[in-house]
């Protein structure tokens, strides 16, 4: 996926492009603070699962954020695997204030 900017209210898209023969299963994950810490006691980051494909999911490649706000920005990581392996690929969230 391509980094991105918006301003607050915005709506943006990220696309993470998979080419595979083997059936992959795709996940975005957003890195996010727990109690002011983006990391746990065991040292690992705090992650949230935004979406994934499966059953209820059609186009996961996908990852629409609508009306964001300040809080949306950061990492987002679109994580993708089959039975060959895995890999991971990172875009960045900017958001930018409303013009007045």
């Amino acid at each position: 996926p391509a980094n991105a900017s918006t301003v607050v209210g915005g709506d943006v898209e990220f696309v993470c492009k998979v080419y595979s023969d083997a059936q992959p299963h795709i996940q975005w994950i957003k890195h996010v603070e727990k109690n002011g810490s983006k990391y746990g006691p065991d040292g690992l980051p705090y992650l949230k699962v935004l979406k994934h494909s499966g059953i209820n999911s059609s186009n996961a490649e996908v990852l629409a954020l609508f009306n964001v706000t300040e809080a949306d920005a950061g990492e987002y990581i679109c994580k993708v695997s089959n039975y060959i392996g895995q890999a991971n690929q990172s875009a960045w969230l900017t958001v930018l204030p409303k013009q007045q």
